[in-house]
């Protein structure tokens, strides 16, 4: 202000004089003004004391007309929160609420995001406002719609608004501003009225399901989560699916299956033999090459410790018991509405959600807590009472039919990387394979006569036009009784096997020929792989085989198509174009399925088909053969050329042939080819030195999956590939090194270790936590359920040895983490990044034999701290901390001397409270409540005497903003205006009227009725503005902060209540 030749306070006057003249833009210059120069307290405790944030207050509440003069109160007290927070007025809080609550309102989202920003920087003067509750109404307060996308902005909204309650919950201090029995009833209040209330649904719908899309979005949080469970919001939840409306039903179901990350399934009848087939097998695209096998199941996800105390959660409210009454209700009503009513819908569903859970709980909860859940015991018991009710009977016996049926369908068999996609994988369907077993006997114990009837009415013996064949017969031949091997020999003695193969020679033109894509052209191929992996099963198929020129021709072939310009007296038939379009592309396959066996591999060697295939894959242009080949070799067989074929496609030119070379290589690593840690390992690492970064990435993923499995470690420390520190994925993968005895001694050599260490104990512990709290917080919100390893830390391998302890020791580490964790003046994030370092120290053997010397008390420090833990999200680290611990045996007892049980699997990182009613790790102490009032101190010349019409005017106010009396008050303050118009023209009652309305947080329309019988604005002059003036200590006149215990009902005794919240 110096620079302006004037003091701060001369400065506030002038502008607050101008700040009351009756020119519009007069006063937008002025808020304009006043938001350049806040930029320290003393200008902004000026504004304050003289008075000005009232007519700021005035500009933000006028008319929707006045849009240019509101943006610009705005900035001001948008300014006014970025730089000093805690300076911002109570009554300016009052008036954004007040903005916020008019849905008609222009700038209502400015205004709620102005408000929700104020509770996160200063929850206080929220509280103190008594508008905590402005956000929680906000948080349902939105439109309704019967097909919403995924990118609704209401959702977003809502998701913000959440987010803010979720930070003031999380944290003991901000958390005691919020009464969590009076402000999280408001969530949930839809659903509480649908409890008591006799309303229809429709006019109940659109608040239950914003009710239960806040549920989900708190439940992805620890914070959220602990806080519904601790005061009852869960069991509210799954009391509603108890509910005479379908619809209610139907949001919480879905709701449900969201927080299990679990997708709504279709309208379909889901325990078909059609809807299992459908989710089995492995993947392939249309060129018919096998799709890239699935990641093998060797790393914890961080996300199933998350699902896992949610699920002991739902299982101690009762979900269970309410699916299975949910499912009995809806299929009762079923049976008279018909099939493919929402009724019968709503039973699948919760037959799918509850095998669900119960597959959920059998893997991520203990066997002592998920026993009696698997039981099922009262719907077993219902299945069995042969004395009652029939119906209900075959209702809970159809239900355990479904069940079984679903289980069945969603157990997954081995899955390994096949030679050709016709064969259905055995052990994803036990049904299936028995009927396969029995259809085998039967086919194998045909008598000759019937075989020979069988070849007959195949119409083969008849004639060689195989246009005239009856496939589905030869089909059946094939894969049923020719397995035989007398009946093989019996079909060897016709002309049955010789035209079948005599079909298959490409110098017939028959199979050759046939469209790629035409009618039954899988058919054929499927024939041919199978009759072949028949013949050279047996002497009689072999000695026939040799005899016959199927094998020479393709031999024959190769060579002229890797020699284009040889001579030969046969056409080309690999060419680009036929590749494409007809069958000679699947020549391929069946070359593919021969190499599955070493029978097989000695014919294609013989007859010289083996050894053109190289040439083939590095032919310029043909990147389709290269690829081809590649992914139909079988490379199982031991002693098998087709290592040494892909070793040809991966060193080709064509970077794309090269990366997708490696990316199969990575496919043939999960399917556990044999051999792997003998040639591919050695393959991998010669990617490393690929010019191309998608090469070299492919390759490094599979360097690091390979290194989960100790022999393919130790492999790949005895090359000992180049691997720089300054590459994460190289990185990572030099710390797994470090396991091992003779990986710690080459990292001890090039100073990694002493690198890291320094790096770690500075600041890489704490980018762990930052980085994977981010990577939690992501997967969490997504609808999917995704997948959070354990990413690697340093010090988690470092403690895998004794000589990485010894290292630990020297260097004080563990013993300033412990420090930090136990330190509670220390932030919430540095003993979360903290506690992620103990925890993956203790991952390991030798790691927690180090803790349990050094510090025996860490761990039950840790087990109480996720106790009773105030900041909620250092709770959830514990829990998953806790998890880490129980990675070993040692661990496990451990943890079972403070009550906490962890699954039967090692992999699991998981461990889960013994019981969960018991346990305090669900429960947050809710009795201290801080309440902060408001509570204004109107100033001497705003002391009106009693019976005076200014303070009739006053009392009138007061009036107005109660909603009971409101009309009343309005009709009032009409009369006293056309009774005595002076007193509303005057500048002293207009000013008191301004300082009093800063008292009360009502709607706008309130507010804008004043401004109106203050129209036009009384003169106020300079010499009026003198006595405006206010005390800037917050503890004086405005707030008054007292902490008092809570005694609103629970939010369980509200749903035994007559009334609703």
């Amino acid at each position: 202000m110096d620079s302006l030749g004037s003091s701060a306070e001369e400065f506030v006057k002038t502008i607050r004089n101008y700040m009351v003249h009756e020119s519009r833009t007069i006063r937008t210059v002025c808020l304009r003004l006043i938001s350049c120069v806040i930029d320290r307290a003393g200008i902004v405790n000026e504004l304050i004391a003289k008075g000005v944030y009232y007519f700021v207050c005035r500009c933000l509440e006028r008319e929707k007309t006045l849009s240019w003069e509101r943006i610009e109160a705005f900035k001001v007290l948008r300014k006014t929160l970025e730089i000093y927070p805690e300076l911002i007025p109570p009554y300016c809080v009052n008036s954004l609420a007040s903005v916020a609550k008019d849905k008609t309102d222009l700038f209502t989202r400015t205004a709620l995001d102005s408000l929700i920003e104020i509770a996160i920087r200063n929850p206080e003067i929220v509280t103190a406002t008594n508008n905590v509750h402005v956000l929680f109404d906000a948080v349902l307060d939105f439109p309704y719609e019967e097909k919403k996308s995924a990118d609704d902005f209401s959702e977003r909204r809502q998701a913000a608004i959440l987010g803010a309650i979720i930070y003031l919950v999380n944290n003991g201090k901000t958390r005691n501003y919020i009464n969590l029995k009076i402000h999280l009833p408001i969530l949930l209040a839809p659903i509480t009225d649908a409890v008591h209330s006799n309303c229809s649904a429709p006019d109940l719908l659109g608040g239950i399901f914003w009710s239960c899309k806040a549920v989900v979005s708190l439940m992805r949080s620890w914070s959220g989560f602990i806080v519904l469970a601790s005061e009852g919001g869960l069991s509210l939840l799954v009391s509603a699916l108890t509910l005479p409306s379908i619809d209610v039903k139907e949001c919480v179901i879905d709701s449900l299956f969201e927080i299990c990350h679990e997708k709504v399934p279709p309208k379909e009848y889901p325990f078909s033999s059609t809807s299992m087939a459908k989710s089995g097998g492995v993947s392939e695209d249309p060129s018919g090459r096998i799709g890239l096998a699935p990641k093998k199941n060797v790393r914890h996800s961080l996300l199933d410790n998350f699902l896992a105390a949610q699920l002991q959660a739902l299982i101690e409210v009762g979900l269970a018991k309410g699916l299975v009454e949910l499912e009995n209700q809806m299929r009762k009503i079923a049976a008279t509405t018909g099939s493919g009513s929402r009724e019968q819908y709503l039973a699948w569903k919760a037959t799918i959600l509850l095998g669900k859970i119960l597959s959920l709980s059998n893997t991520l909860l203990p066997s002592s807590q998920c026993a009696r859940l698997q039981t099922l015991e009262e719907l077993v018991k219902r299945s069995l009472m042969f004395k009652g009710d029939a119906q209900r009977r075959s209702r809970a016996s159809t239900m355990i039919t479904n069940l079984h049926q679903y289980s069945q369908q969603n157990t997954k068999g081995t899955e390994t990387l096949k030679t050709t996609r016709y064969k259905r994988i055995r052990g994803q369907d036990r049904r299936l394979d028995r009927l396969d077993d029995v259809k085998k006997k039967i086919e194998w114990r045909m008598d000759a006569n019937e075989f020979r009837q069988l070849l007959q009415n195949s119409g083969v013996l008849q004639t060689k036009e195989w246009q005239k064949w009856d496939w589905d017969i030869i089909s059946d031949i094939v894969e049923g009784p020719l397995e035989n091997p007398m009946h093989l020999g019996a079909a060897l003695r016709t002309k049955f096997v010789k035209r079948l193969v005599s079909f298959l020679r490409p110098s017939n033109n028959a199979y050759s020929n046939i469209p790629r894509r035409g009618e039954n052209s899988d058919r054929y191929t499927q024939m041919a792989c199978h009759l072949l992996e028949i013949l050279i099963a047996e002497e009689d198929g072999k000695s026939f085989l040799n005899s016959n020129p199927l094998l020479p021709q393709l031999g024959e072939l190769l060579r002229l198509e890797a020699e284009p310009g040889s001579n030969s007296k046969h056409e080309r038939i690999f060419t680009k174009d036929r590749m494409i379009k007809t069958l000679a592309h699947d020549y391929f396959i069946i070359i593919g399925t021969l190499t599955g066996s070493k029978a097989g591999l000695d014919f294609l060697h013989r007859h010289k088909v083996t050894e053109n295939l190289p040439s083939l894959c590095v032919l310029q242009d043909r990147s389709d053969l290269c690829t081809l080949i590649m992914t139909q070799m079988d490379y199982n067989v031991s002693n098998s050329p087709t290592p040494l074929i892909l070793q040809k496609v991966i060193s080709f030119d064509n970077v794309v042939v090269r990366n997708r070379a490696t990316r199969h290589l990575q496919s043939l690593y999960r399917s556990s080819v044999h051999g792997f840690d003998d040639w591919g390992i050695k393959f991998a690492v010669n990617q490393l030195n690929d010019e191309h970064h998608s090469v070299v990435k492919a390759a490094l993923e599979i360097l690091d999956e390979a290194s989960d499995d100790v022999e393919h470690l130790e492999r790949i420390i005895h090359i000992n590939p180049p691997f720089s520190a300054e590459k994460k994925a190289e990185k990572d993968l030099m710390m797994k090194m470090l396991t091992r005895k003779r990986g710690f001694q080459l990292m001890s050599s090039n100073n990694f270790i002493k690198d890291e260490m320094a790096s770690w104990t500075k600041s890489g512990y704490l980018d762990y936590c930052r980085s994977l709290e981010h990577q939690l917080t992501d997967s969490l919100a997504m609808t999917e359920k995704a997948s959070v390893h354990v990413p690697p830390h340093f010090f988690h391998y470092l403690a895998s040895t004794d000589q990485g302890c010894q290292v630990v020791h020297e260097s004080k580490v563990f013993e300033k983490l412990c420090c930090t964790i136990r330190d509670e003046t220390a932030t919430s994030f540095l003993r979360r990044a903290s506690l992620w370092a103990i925890g993956n120290i203790g991952r390991s053997h030798t790691g927690l034999a180090y803790i349990l010397k050094n510090d025996h008390d860490i761990i039950p420090f840790i087990c109480q701290l996720t106790d009773s833990g105030t900041c909620l999200s250092l709770r959830g680290t514990c829990f998953f901390v806790l998890g880490l611990l129980s990675g070993t045996e040692e661990g496990r007892k451990e943890l079972d001397a403070h009550m906490w049980d962890s699954p039967d699997e090692f992999r699991l990182l998981i461990s889960v409270p013994r019981d969960v009613h018991s346990s305090n790790f669900l429960k947050i102490d809710t009795t201290e409540v801080v309440t902060a009032t408001y509570v204004p101190t109107l100033p001497e010349w705003a002391k009106f005497a009693v019976e005076t019409p200014q303070r009739q005017i006053l009392d009138l106010v007061d009036l107005l903003f109660n909603p009971v009396r409101k009309k009343k008050a309005v009709a009032d303050l009409g009369k006293m205006k056309a009774k005595s118009p002076e007193l509303f023209k005057d500048p002293l009652i207009y000013l008191a009227v301004l300082t009093r309305m800063g008292s009360f947080s009502s709607v706008l329309e309130s507010r804008r009725i004043l401004y109106q019988l203050f129209n036009p604005v009384p003169a106020v002059t300079a010499e009026d503005l003198e006595i405006f003036n206010f005390n800037t200590q917050q503890n004086g006149d405005y707030v008054i902060l007292e902490t008092s215990s809570s005694s609103a009902p629970s939010l369980h005794s509200s749903l035994s209540s007559s009334s609703s919240n």
